[in-house]
């Protein structure tokens, strides 16, 4: 809020130098807000706004703004390639991981059936068949102890 003394002088003397008449003109100090004037025409008050003009960009600043838009590119491009060659191994490892569990899948698929055949060709007795079965199971109990809550 504090001018120096020669802004305020200045802005005395342009004061001064003002033709009052019909116009009257309405400072605004350094704000963002548009001069206003106001015409009196026949006993009619008419308010027009003039906007400041923008300020103009120097050179190096022109220079850091084209400079920070490259490197934003730049940086885009290189997030962009990141991204994909991330995604991109993500994939391998998950379609690694589907071909280890198809492989563990047809195993066991091939397992059942061999001993399918095994049972089938033979007229084995039924109590080998049982003892056949039970191995099975046994394979397929988690050795971990299970306990069941009444």
């Amino acid at each position: 809020m504090s001018k120096s003394k020669k802004q305020l002088l200045l802005e005395l003397l342009q004061l001064e130098d003002e033709d009052v008449g019909t116009v009257e003109k309405i400072m605004v100090t350094k704000t963002e807000e548009p001069i206003e004037e106001t015409e009196s025409i026949n006993d009619e008050k008419i308010v027009t706004s003039v906007e400041k003009p923008k300020k103009k960009l120097t050179e190096k600043q022109l220079e850091a703004l084209k400079k920070g838009q490259d490197k934003r590119n730049e940086n885009r491009v290189k997030n962009k390639l990141e991204k994909e060659k991330k995604e991109e191994e993500e994939r391998k490892i998950l379609e690694e991981k589907l071909v280890k569990k198809a492989i563990a899948l047809k195993k066991k698929q091939i397992k059942k059936q061999a001993i399918l055949d095994d049972i089938s060709d033979d007229e084995t007795p039924l109590e080998k068949v049982k003892v056949i079965a039970e191995k099975i199971t046994e394979v397929k109990k988690p050795s971990v102890p299970v306990f069941k809550f009444f």
